[in-house]
């Protein structure tokens, strides 16, 4: 899927995924690195939480749902403090 926007004079070609397009993310760390491992997923929460990607994340496009995350092989719902589970709210 594609869709243009208009620069000051040329026609911008932009693509983007459909909506309900699956993707997994992993994020790994050597024990050593288990702060940068953190920070990672603090920067996760962020942006599932409070952000978007691309032109149209303040128009409320650009959203990511976490649907699952495992970690050491397990199921869970919170990672180093953080809850990844669904609460979408009317703010």
């Amino acid at each position: 899927m594609d869709f243009a926007v208009r620069g000051k004079t040329t026609l911008l070609r932009r693509y983007c995924f459909q909506e309900e397009t699956p993707f997994q993310l992993v994020i790994q760390a050597h024990d050593a690195h288990i702060e940068q491992l953190k920070q990672a997923v603090a920067s996760l929460w962020l942006l599932t939480h409070r952000g978007g990607l691309g032109s149209r994340a303040r128009r409320c496009g650009g959203n990511l749902v976490v649907q699952d995350i495992q970690y050491q092989g397990k199921n869970i719902q919170v990672l180093f403090g953080l809850s990844f589970t669904n609460t979408c709210s009317a703010e």
